[in-house]
């Protein structure tokens, strides 16, 4: 039995799990990606890459996070450890997340549209109005200064 992390069991993490593992464990990529007809057969990081990985070293970062560990193998640990990452990953996603609904921010765009729209209406009736613009036809406009 393995006492440290394995290709077999980081290969199908996903890349933001894979990049907080590395961060955590100091993990150094010594390989490099390979794929073989649309699969992932490799992504750089070895067996001896993630030999840092090891059972005591996950169960310290667990104990530090204050995470009890019940397991009495490197599975069991791995398995926590990667259920704390992406409840942290998805708690991060969910904190950046917009507030507003895709419907929302439509609705303030279209509201701040028509404001401006109605801004320059009102604006040209001015301008109207005051005689500073004068229409001869609908397809012509001239300020009063082009119409002299």
């Amino acid at each position: 039995m393995f006492d440290r992390l394995t290709q077999y069991q980081w290969l199908p993490l996903p890349w933001a799990v894979k990049e907080k593992l590395a961060s955590i464990f100091n993990i150094n990529r010594t390989g490099f990606t390979h794929v073989a007809d649309g699969r992932l057969v490799e992504d750089g990081y070895s067996n001896e890459d993630l030999a840092v990985v090891t059972k005591a070293r996950i169960e310290a970062y667990l104990t530090e996070q204050g995470i009890e560990v019940k397991g009495n193998d490197i599975n069991a640990s791995y398995e926590i450890l990667v259920t704390s990452i992406l409840d942290e990953i998805k708690k991060k996603e969910e904190e950046d997340a917009p507030t507003q609904t895709i419907e929302e921010a439509e609705n303030s765009v279209l509201k701040d549209s028509l404001n401006a729209m109605q801004n320059t209406i009102a604006k040209v009736k001015d301008q109207i109005s005051s005689g500073e613009v004068v229409i001869k036809n609908k397809k012509n406009a001239k300020t009063k200064q082009e119409s002299k």
